[in-house]
C-alpha cells in the first residue's frame, strides 16, 4: 500500500513542529494529513519513517494552555507514513477546514480510491488536479449516488491536464463563475464558514503565471481556499531553493492574510489619530520592496482610505509600511535562534524613541506604531515616502557627503546609548548580549558556514584562477586562514573588553550598510540632508568598532574609501558632542575610537564577502534563498569576485588586513 498524493488541509503549527522540534528535514517530508485526531506524515520512504519512529518515540511532549500532551510516534502498516497520535489536536494545532487536494494523474484510473477517500474520511470539498477527463463524458453519478463531481477540462489543456471539485450529496454550494485562462474551478460553499473553494493546477516549465493569477484573485472573495498543484518551490514549504513564482504565490498569500487584519490597522489609527468612532473603509496593500532589497523578512506597503467617525463623510488617507518576519522555512529557524523579531519590537516600540530624546529628538528611525505576532510576526511603521526619505543605490556606493551623514547620525545614536544602557542592562541581558552566536543556542545553524566560510572558498578560487597581480603571498595566507575562519569571526565579536586601554561599548545597529538606510534630499540644491536607519533587528551592545567597520567596508564609493580617517573625524565629533550635552562623565577620545575600529578589524573581511552576495546580478538574484542555496550562493558569489569594481575595492583591503596580521593564524 502506497501513500496516496493527496494532503489534507493542515495548520502550519504541525509543520513547524515536525521540522523544528522533531529535527525532520524538511525536504523528506511528502505531505501531511489531519485524519480522525491523527497526523499522518508522508515520507520519502519506509526506512525514513522507521528511523524517526524509533529515534523519537515517546521523547516530545507540548504545552498548550498549561496542558501537557505526549507527542508518540508511530508506523502506519509498514508504509513510507508514520503519526503523531493525538485525541484533540485542533485544540493544540487550531481548527483544521475539512478540505483536501489530490493531483491524481488520472480521474478515471483512481476512481475507486476517489470513492474510498470520500467515505473513510468524510471531507467536505477535495479539490482535484490533472484530472484527465472532460466534463461531458462523465456520468452524474460517477464517483457514487452520494456525491457530486464537478470537472473543468477547457479546450486549451493538454491530455495531462484538468481540474475539478468533489463534495458529499450533503454539501450545498454555488459554482463561482471565473474568467481566467489558468486551469482552475471554484464553488461557494459553508465548511462550515462561507468560504471560496478553488481546484487550481499550473503545469511545470510552462511559463511564471503571475499575471493571470492575479486577475484570478481579483475575482475571489477575502476568504478562500486556493488548492491544488502549483508546480513550484518555496523555502517555507520544505524546498532547499525558491523560484519567482513559489516567491510571487508566498507573497499573494501573506498579502490576503494582511487584508483580513483590519482590526490591527483600527487599532494603530485609533491609538495614533485618538479618535474611537474611526472607521476604516479599505486597505490597498502591494509590496513595498524589490528583489534583493529585503533578506530577512516581507515588507508591505498598506494604504488605508478612513473616516475620523461614521457622521463625517470626508475621507482621509494615510499610508503605512508592514514589517513580516516568517515563521517556517529556512528564515524561520534563523529568526527564532536569534530572536530578531523581539530584538526589533524592542529597539523601536522602547529603545529608539529613549535615545531620540537623550539625543535632543534627532531623528533615528521610523515610528513604530504597532508590533504583533497575529496573524503573522510583524511590525507597523509610518511610512517615509511621505517624508520624502528614499534609498540610494547601493551598486555604486555613496559619496562622501553620504558618508558623513552616516558618520554624525551613528555618532549621535551610539552616545545616546551609553548613558541609556548603564540604566537599563537588563535589556542586554534579555535583548542585546549577543550578535550573530547565541550563546543561548547549542547547535548554531549552519547559516553561517554557508555565508562565511564558503564566502572566503568562493574568494580563494576565484583569486587563484581569475585576479591579475594579485599577491600570491596573500592567497597562501587565506587558504591557511579558511579552516580558522568562522573561529576567527566568533572570537572578534565575543572579545572581552580591557578597561586599561579605554574600551567602552555601544548599543550598535549591527546591519550598517546602505541598505538599511532612507535619505533625504534638499528639493532646491538636490543635495543630501539627513539620513535615517531601518532594520534594527540584530542590534546588540558591544565595541562601536563593529558598525564603524562595517560601515566604511560596505558604503563608501571608490572615491571616498580615501577618506576614512575624515570620516571617522565626523564620527567621534558627533558622538562626542552628544555625550557632552548629558553631561556624560568619560568623554571616549579619537584615539579610543581609532582601538575600537582597529581590534574589530577583522569584522571587516567578513563584511565584504557577505555583501558582495547582497548585490543582483544580471544571472543571480539577491535574496535570502541565495544565501542558503549552495549552488546559487557560489555562483552569485563568482560573479560578484569576478567584478573589477570588487577587484578595485577589496584587494587593497587585503593587503592592509596583511600588513595589520589579521590573515595570521
Amino acid at each position: 500500500m502506497r501513500a496516496k498524493n493527496f494532503c489534507v488541509r493542515f495548520c502550519t503549527d504541525i509543520s513547524d513542529f515536525i521540522v523544528q522540534k522533531l529535527n525532520f528535514p524538511p525536504t523528506q517530508l511528502k505531505h501531511l494529513q489531519i485524519i480522525n485526531g491523527r497526523v499522518y506524515v508522508g515520507t520519502e520512504s519506509p526506512e525514513i519513517a522507521q528511523n524517526m519512529v524509533q529515534s523519537h518515540n515517546r521523547q516530545h511532549e507540548l504545552v498548550h494552555d498549561g496542558k501537557l500532551y505526549r507527542i508518540p510516534l508511530s508506523m502506519e502498516d509498514n508504509t513510507d507514513k508514520f503519526t503523531l497520535c493525538e485525541k484533540r489536536p485542533g485544540k493544540i494545532f487550531g481548527p483544521a477546514y475539512p478540505t483536501a487536494f489530490w493531483s491524481l494523474r488520472g480521474l478515471r484510473v483512481y476512481k475507486c480510491e476517489l470513492k474510498q477517500l470520500i467515505a473513510d474520511h468524510q471531507p467536505a470539498v477535495i479539490a482535484i488536479q490533472e484530472t484527465v477527463v472532460s466534463a461531458e463524458t462523465l456520468p452524474a453519478d460517477f464517483i457514487g449516488k452520494d456525491n457530486k463531481l464537478l470537472v473543468e477540462s477547457g479546450l486549451s489543456y493538454t491530455w495531462t491536464h484538468g481540474v475539478g471539485l468533489a463534495m458529499h450529496e450533503g454539501i450545498h454550494f454555488e459554482r463561482l463563475q471565473i474568467q481566467t485562462t489558468l486551469q482552475a474551478i471554484a464553488i461557494r460553499t459553508q465548511i462550515p464558514t462561507a468560504v471560496t473553494v478553488v481546484s487550481i493546477y499550473l503545469p511545470p516549465n510552462s511559463g511564471h503565471f503571475g499575471d493571470q493569477l492575479e486577475e484570478l484573485l481579483e475575482q475571489l472573495p477575502e476568504l478562500a481556499l486556493i488548492l491544488g498543484d502549483f508546480n513550484t518551490h518555496r523555502d517555507a514549504w520544505g524546498f532547499c531553493r525558491a523560484d519567482s513564482l513559489g516567491r510571487f504565490i508566498a507573497e499573494k498569500a501573506l498579502m490576503r492574510k494582511l487584508q483580513l487584519t483590519t482590526e490591527t490597522i483600527d487599532r494603530v489609527l485609533i491609538n495614533e489619530l485618538r479618535s474611537q468612532d474611526l472607521l476604516v473603509d479599505s486597505l490597498d496593500i502591494s509590496p513595498a520592496t524589490s528583489s534583493g532589497d529585503n533578506y530577512m523578512s516581507d515588507v508591505f506597503r498598506i494604504h488605508v482610505q478612513f473616516r475620523i467617525s461614521s457622521t463625517v463623510q470626508t475621507v482621509q488617507k494615510i499610508s503605512l509600511v508592514v514589517k513580516c518576519l516568517p515563521s517556517t522555512g529556512s528564515r524561520g529557524s534563523v529568526i527564532e535562534e536569534m530572536i530578531l523579531y523581539e530584538q526589533e519590537a524592542e529597539m523601536f516600540l522602547t529603545v529608539i524613541p529613549q535615545l531620540s530624546r537623550i539625543a535632543n529628538n534627532e531623528f533615528f528611525a521610523a515610528k513604530c506604531y504597532h508590533a504583533t505576532r497575529v496573524p503573522e510576526r510583524m511590525l507597523i511603521f509610518q511610512e517615509f515616502k511621505s517624508l520624502n526619505y528614499t534609498m540610494a543605490n547601493r551598486l555604486t556606493g555613496l559619496d562622501f557627503d553620504h558618508c558623513a551623514l552616516i558618520m554624525r547620525k551613528i555618532g549621535k545614536f551610539h552616545a545616546a546609548s551609553m548613558p541609556y544602557i548603564e540604566h537599563h542592562m537588563d535589556l542586554v541581558d534579555k535583548f542585546f548580549h549577543f550578535n550573530i552566536f547565541n550563546p543561548s543556542v547549542e547547535k548554531q545553524s549552519e547559516l553561517v558556514d554557508v555565508i562565511f566560510e564558503k564566502g572566503l572558498r568562493t574568494l580563494i578560487e576565484v583569486a587563484e584562477s581569475s585576479w591579475d597581480n594579485f599577491d600570491p603571498k596573500i592567497l597562501a595566507k587565506l587558504k591557511k586562514l579558511l579552516p580558522n575562519y568562522v573561529s576567527k569571526l566568533e572570537a572578534c565579536l565575543t572579545q572581552k573588553f580591557d578597561d586599561a586601554f579605554n574600551a567602552f561599548k555601544v548599543l550598535n545597529h549591527g546591519d550598517l550598510w546602505c541598505n538599511n538606510m532612507l535619505f533625504k534630499y534638499s528639493e532646491k540644491s538636490g543635495k543630501v540632508t539627513d539620513v535615517v536607519f531601518v532594520d534594527f533587528q540584530i542590534s546588540f551592545y558591544s565595541s562601536p568598532g563593529l558598525d564603524l567597520n562595517y560601515a566604511i567596508a560596505t558604503c563608501p564609493n571608490l572615491a571616498t574609501r580615501d577618506r576614512s580617517d575624515e570620516l571617522i573625524a565626523i564620527y567621534h565629533q558627533a558622538l562626542s558632542e552628544t555625550l557632552k550635552s548629558v553631561h556624560y562623565p568619560r568623554i571616549p577620545t579619537l584615539n579610543d575610537v581609532y582601538h575600537e575600529i582597529r581590534r574589530m578589524e577583522f569584522y571587516a573581511l567578513v563584511l565584504i564577502l557577505s555583501i558582495a552576495m547582497m548585490k543582483k546580478t544580471d544571472s543571480a538574484e539577491a535574496s535570502f534563498e541565495a544565501f542558503c542555496d549552495e549552488e546559487v550562493a557560489a555562483k552569485a558569489r563568482r560573479i560578484q569576485y569576478s567584478g573589477k569594481t570588487f577587484q578595485t575595492i577589496v584587494k587593497p583591503m587585503l593587503k592592509q588586513f596583511d600588513e595589520r596580521k589579521l590573515l595570521d593564524v
